[in-house]
């Protein structure tokens, strides 16, 4: 006599779970390696946005720091009656000295 395959529910879920076994096998090395590999590239892009964004956030941030130093500076030098061009001999950046304009 030969075997029935099962049928109904029971043949259903038999037929999904080898071919969910089968589908793992497959994907399973493929899904590894795409893994190791996302984790590298993230490791390096977030390294390497680590190594040149924070500096360069920092850097802005002392900029705005200064130019604000320079602006009380030839604020207070221009209290004292110094001119516009003195002020730029004396080193001052334009930008201290006059509010850009902007649109």
């Amino acid at each position: 006599m030969s075997m029935k395959k099962a049928g109904g529910l029971k043949g259903f879920l038999t037929k999904v779970s080898a071919s969910a076994q089968k589908a793992w096998s497959t994907a399973s090395p493929w899904g590894f390696l795409a893994y190791s590999k996302l984790t590298y590239t993230g490791f390096l892009l977030s390294t390497s946005l680590f190594v040149t964004l924070i500096p360069l956030i920092m850097e802005i941030d002392r900029e705005g720091q200064t130019l604000k130093l320079e602006k009380l500076q030839v604020s207070d030098f221009k209290a004292k009656g110094y001119t516009d061009n003195q002020l730029l001999q004396m080193g001052f950046s334009e930008t201290a000295l006059y509010n850009p304009s902007v649109l």
